[in-house]
């Protein structure tokens, strides 16, 4: 099984599992079952796939069982596992996602839609069980799950590429499958084997069927497609009975055989007049007429016998003329009329494989004309100069800063709510930074980086290891950010005449009244920080706060290191030296705001003065 599926999965509640299947199947357990390298996925206790290995093994085995958070990630697991080549791929702002979702639902179709690529939000997920749809998304880097009509409704609303993938799902009983005698067993007992009209072994007693999937092509009988939308979207209790959905779905396809000169992708649509329910198929079985065979009126007694025993057709009466009526004139008229049905299907095939091409040209066109190339290439000072970020959350119902400064709330809980917005001083779609799309320069960018880890990491860093005393100030200071001005200008003067004297840095932190509340200077290069440059830094940053009391602190973050310089210009500042234990950790006590040192490496950011 995939990587990605897998760790999905293993979020999902756990516990030990002794093999026992029948137990999960008569609990309606929706999760899946890991024995070895075997997974095994259960919907309502019955089996919607197994992967990498066969039921007996995972009866017999001991493992894990995931429990699902809702019933539509085992089959939408399962249908990913078993992934295969997308049946088309399409651009939101072309083919919208609710007409493709109007198309599958009426065509009864079984797989999922993957909206992912050129997303930014997350990843979002339709999953379809004959024709019935339930939404699944996941949201942040923290993948926060989101389901039903919530779901539905943001995917939608996105812009991005999405693929239609359709999967073959078995549905299988627990019972049946492990507990079953298989079919070679069945014959040896004496039970005789049946066919199908077509020559075709019937399946056993019970044994679910194997339903191939997909849209119905235009004009296919309204058997299928008449399916009613009526059912409720989304609701789980909706795909309770997958068997029973799934035998009927096999059922609406079943249609009589026709000549080997038809479409093998048509001949199984259902005809127009329910022949297989109503009058004998025109199978391979049927006899063909002799060339050489005489007129009627000449065949011989045998022949005239035949015609007279000829079981009628439906409607008619065992002693009307008909029951005389020539056999094969009867057989070949109605073959001449399926093979001008299975005619008129293929040419909605070649219709709709033209409307595919065409769809899929006009889907590279917009490829084409939506490529970063199409904005302008700014330089990164540029952009950041004219961005600002926001710290929000998706609920304020939900954990946040705030609360986890207040109760000891789980940092996955916060992480799983916070979101880090953007608003550009310029219109950002098309728009490259030396060559690389905005949103991902911006998110790559060590500015970007370093709020993410002062909201996500250093706030809970301080609490977890016990200085949120020492740290008062920086620690209260990050649950009040509001917006984030980059490369940024802090108005230092304290009258009208010099009130545009200004110092510069990297971020400015403010609250939601405007208050400067965090002051950083970042070094991206790999210079170490020098004493002058600490100096220079301590002495804006003394300024800021005569300016601004608000300010909670001011920190210096490097790619590289401080050399000892620096290090002293910080022990010199907070007096009583930055290893001291004191009630307040490197502080500046004459300003009143922590002055704190920390490195970038690894990807990663470290608080190093003071250490915690």
């Amino acid at each position: 099984m995939d990587s990605r599926t897998q760790e999905r999965v293993e979020r999902w509640d756990s516990r030990p599992f002794d093999g026992d299947l029948h137990a999960l199947a008569g609990a309606d357990f929706s999760g899946a079952v890991v024995v070895g390298d075997t997974w095994v996925f259960l919907l309502g206790g019955r089996v919607v796939g197994v992967i990498d290995g066969n039921l007996e093994a995972v009866a017999d085995g001991s493992g894990t069982a995931y429990e699902a958070p809702h019933r539509a990630l085992p089959l939408l697991c399962s249908m990913e596992a078993q992934r295969g080549a997308p049946r088309g791929q399409y651009y939101t702002n072309e083919t919208p996602l609710e007409e493709v979702d109007d198309t599958l639902q009426e065509g009864a179709f079984t797989g999922y839609v993957e909206l992912s690529e050129n997303v930014l939000s997350g990843d979002y997920y339709l999953v379809y069980y004959g024709g019935r749809r339930m939404a699944v998304a996941y949201i942040g880097n923290a993948e926060r799950l989101l389901v039903g009509e919530e779901a539905f409704e943001r995917a939608i609303d996105e812009v991005g590429i999405y693929d239609v993938i359709d999967v073959e799902v078995e549905v299988t009983d627990v019972a049946d499958a492990v507990d079953a005698p298989s079919a070679t067993d069945t014959r040896e007992a004496g039970t005789p084997e049946t066919h199908t009209q077509a020559g075709e072994p019937n399946p056993e007693p019970d044994r679910p069927q194997r339903a191939t999937v997909g849209p119905e092509p235009a004009g296919s009988n309204a058997t299928a497609s008449a399916r009613s939308r009526s059912a409720t979207d989304d609701d789980p209790a909706e795909t309770d009975d997958l068997e029973e959905d799934e035998t009927r779905w096999q059922e609406s396809r079943t249609v009589p055989s026709v000549d080997a000169e038809s479409d093998g992708d048509v001949a199984n649509a259902p005809s127009d007049e329910g022949v297989a329910a109503e009058e004998p198929s025109a199978s391979s079985n049927a006899p063909e007429p002799d060339a050489d065979a005489p007129p009627d009126s000449e065949k011989p007694t045998e022949a005239d016998g035949a015609a007279e025993t000829t079981t009628p057709t439906k409607g008619s009466d065992p002693g009307d003329e008909r029951d005389t009526e020539d056999p094969v004139g009867r057989l070949e008229a109605e073959r001449e009329r399926l093979r001008a049905r299975n005619q008129e299907l293929s040419s909605t095939v070649a219709e709709l494989r033209a409307r595919i091409e065409s769809l899929e040209a006009e889907l590279e066109e917009a490829r084409g004309n939506h490529r970063p190339s199409s904005g302008p290439d700014l330089g990164i000072d540029e952009a950041l100069s004219q961005t600002n970020l926001f710290v929000r959350y998706d609920s304020r119902s939900q954990p946040t800063l705030g609360t986890a400064h207040e109760d000891r709330v789980d940092r996955s809980e916060v992480d799983a709510n916070l979101r880090l917005e953007y608003h550009t001083q310029f219109d950002d779609v098309g728009t490259t930074v030396d060559g690389v799309p905005f949103a991902e320069a911006l998110t790559d960018s060590m500015e970007f980086r370093f709020l993410e880890w002062l909201t996500t990491e250093l706030f809970f860093e301080i609490r977890d290891t016990g200085r949120a005393d020492g740290l008062a100030d920086l620690y209260e200071g990050i649950t009040r950010i509001d917006r984030v001005e980059l490369r940024s200008e802090v108005p230092i003067g304290t009258g009208v005449e010099d009130g545009a004297e200004t110092v510069a840095f990297d971020v400015v932190a403010y609250d939601k009244m405007g208050h400067p509340l965090l002051v950083a200077a970042l070094n991206d290069s790999r210079e170490p920080v020098s004493r002058d440059r600490l100096e220079s830094v301590a002495t804006d940053a003394a300024a800021v706060a005569d300016r601004h009391p608000e300010l909670a602190a001011a920190l210096v973050v490097t790619r590289s290191y401080f050399e000892p310089g620096a290090l002293e210009v910080v022990e010199e500042a907070t007096k009583s030296g930055f290893l001291s234990r004191g009630s307040r950790l490197s502080y500046v006590n004459n300003a009143g705001y922590h002055l704190c040192l920390s490195e970038s490496r690894s990807e990663g950011f470290h608080l190093t003065v003071p250490e915690l």
